[in-house]
């Protein structure tokens, strides 16, 4: 782990109780990343984006949901897997790469935190369309949730370059574990500063912001995977909430 690699805003203990399940479910974290790297490194994600080997995402694994929503069902947002072959598509990826590279970093400071080793799998590079709409509500982890502390699965959001922000819903994780799937109101958009990484559980409900730039958006997205679950969670599928945005309501006296 890089000596550099810290919690923002705070000790390690904190970052361990925020993303405990009676925490907030998030956490931000640096990475300590060279500023140097950020020309090449945002030259290189408007290469992969414009590459052809970007793939769409999909808010439901359900065929029928996927057909009946129609081409937009994405709402304008595709990744590229960060491989050696995507890489070698654009003639090599050296900033890129060093990114990935620290995301180990992340994973030992992540398994420190709780005491169990995590890995970090599946780091792509999320692509948001110019005016893309805000993602639907999802967590990453899908029930039955078996265990609590630590968490199975952490998603971990870095950003490259500015204006990099996702919508959460602090506290969600326990409702959505009680079966809650509407009344999630408005929830907070947190901003991420470049380079910095986002740290939420896998049960936290979240969303992508929208991107109301005329350019494509660009950030780096990994999972953090707890030993022994490995087989536990699908990475190539989420838990979506379509109606978890709705209007809060009120609480019976």
């Amino acid at each position: 782990m890089r000596a550099s690699t810290w919690a923002v805003g705070g000790p390690l203990e904190l970052a361990r109780l925020a993303l405990s399940i009676g925490g907030q479910g998030h956490w931000m974290f640096s990475l300590g990343t060279a500023r140097s790297l950020t020309a090449s490194v945002q030259a290189e994600m408007r290469a992969l984006a414009g590459s052809g080997l970007v793939t769409t995402i999909f808010n439901s694994t359900s065929v029928r949901a996927i057909v009946a929503q129609g081409r937009s069902a994405d709402r304008g947002r595709s990744m590229v897997h960060l491989c050696d072959e995507a890489a070698a598509a654009i003639g090599g990826a050296p900033g890129l790469m060093e990114m990935v590279g620290a995301l180990s970093g992340l994973s030992s400071l992540v398994s420190t935190l709780f005491g169990s080793t995590y890995g970090y799998h599946k780091p792509v590079a999320l692509v948001s369309s110019p005016r893309a709409c805000q993602q639907l509500a999802h967590t990453d982890d899908r029930p039955p949730f078996v265990t609590a502390d630590p968490p199975r699965l952490l998603g971990a959001l870095m950003a490259v370059g500015p204006d990099t922000s996702l919508r959460l819903w602090p506290d969600s994780h326990r409702a959505v574990r009680g079966g809650s799937t509407t009344g999630g109101g408005p929830g907070v958009l947190i901003d991420v500063n470049p380079y910095d990484c986002l740290v939420s559980r896998g049960d936290s409900v979240h969303c992508g912001a929208r991107n109301s730039s005329r350019l494509p958006h660009c950030r780096i997205h990994v999972y953090l995977v707890a030993a022994g679950h490995e087989t536990d969670v699908d990475l190539d599928a989420t838990n979506p909430l379509p109606l978890w945005a709705g209007p809060r309501r009120a609480r019976k006296s």
